[in-house]
């Protein structure tokens, strides 16, 4: 195994990104909401990321080439899927009908055009480029004064997005706080505690009427 410590970090996001969906998922059924379920399906297509992720840093170098590219193509598609579906249910909790349909579009034009340039590029770099402008909406939808009043999951949503970006900045900046603990680490780390402090403001969602 390669980088073991991005292997492990990658993996426990996975399943904790997981469990929080099933549970998620667990009190949808109880309370339909299709802002939390989106939300929800959006926690599965990034824990299955990170899976896939440390999947090919841990064992890339043991697979064919076509394995190991289908693998990474794997992961970064389905954290744009996260993205569509992150921002989709936000929009579902704090906007009205048309710009809901507004910003739907949108975000769905804008995972076509991501999809489209990572049919032909690999670096993550390109992965956070399409991460930021989401996270960034989302943050605008729930930083509303309308929304911080009314919807009861707002703050921990933003507190949660607040932490990401901080994962993306040691990202992009490379900090490797240890030799054998590198950015890649950090960063999945960082986004374990974001992952449960959006998960406490998920399960708060509501669709707005």
């Amino acid at each position: 195994m390669t980088e073991p410590a991005t292997v492990l970090t990658d993996y426990l996001l996975g399943a904790v990104l997981l469990v929080l969906a099933w549970r998620a998922l667990r009190l949808d059924r109880r309370d339909p909401q299709a802002a939390r379920r989106l939300w929800a399906w959006g926690f599965v297509a990034l824990g299955l990321s990170a899976l896939a992720g440390g999947t090919w840093h841990g064992f890339s170098g043991r697979m064919e080439a076509g394995p190991a590219a289908a693998v990474w193509k794997g992961t970064v598609y389905l954290v744009g899927l996260a993205d569509l579906l992150m921002l989709s249910g936000s929009a579902s909790a704090a906007l009205g009908r048309r710009a809901r349909a507004w910003l739907l579009a949108a975000a769905a034009a804008k995972f076509v055009g991501y999809a489209i340039v990572m049919a032909t590029h690999d670096e993550y770099r390109y992965v956070v480029y399409d991460y930021v402008p989401s996270m960034a909406a989302i943050l605008l939808i729930h930083a509303v004064p309308g929304s911080l009043r009314n919807d009861p999951g707002a703050r921990s949503i933003l507190a949660g997005l607040a932490l990401s970006f901080v994962a993306a900045l040691v990202q992009l900046a490379r900090l490797a706080p240890h030799p054998h603990f590198n950015h890649n680490d950090l960063y999945h780390v960082i986004q374990i505690a974001a992952s449960c402090v959006l998960y406490r403001g998920v399960i708060r969602l509501h669709d707005r009427r």
